[in-house]
């Protein structure tokens, strides 16, 4: 029996026991009123255990300060909103006003894209010369 509680108590200690095995634990050192720290230690909890744990109410914190906290942050949102509101309204740098100057601005940005897109088919027009080069070679080793 002692071999076993030695055991159990290696076990309890590693952290691997179950909670039949703490129990057993439990119950040994309560039914054998042995002396030393282990024994007051198993004693200690099983009390612990029939004792309720008060309520616990945190020591800083009052009830009536929440409101101010709230009050606090909306007046701050409100100022903020009312600064954000009273900004005078920026000028966007790219706007044109002239129509005529707006069509010469897309002309131009239409005719970039289009050298583009050109540019892209030549490449395209030499990647299908190879292509077509590469459908005849594996024809031919067929």
């Amino acid at each position: 029996m002692e071999s076993r509680i030695e055991e159990l108590k290696q076990k309890y200690w590693d952290g691997n026991t179950t909670l039949e095995e703490e129990a057993e634990l439990k119950s040994h050192f309560i039914q054998n009123k042995t002396v030393g720290a282990e024994a007051r230690y198993f004693d200690a909890l099983s009390k612990a255990g029939m004792v309720e744990a008060p309520e616990f109410t945190h020591p800083g914190r009052k009830p009536r300060r929440v409101w101010m906290a709230v009050a606090a942050s909306v007046m701050v949102g409100s100022v903020a909103v009312a600064l954000l509101m009273k900004q005078p309204k920026q000028e966007d740098p790219f706007m044109v006003e002239d129509p005529q100057e707006a069509f010469e601005i897309t002309r131009n940005a239409m005719m970039m894209m289009s050298i583009g897109l050109n540019q892209g088919s030549v490449a395209t027009e030499e990647l299908n010369k190879i292509n077509k080069v590469e459908e005849i070679l594996t024809t031919d080793k067929e």
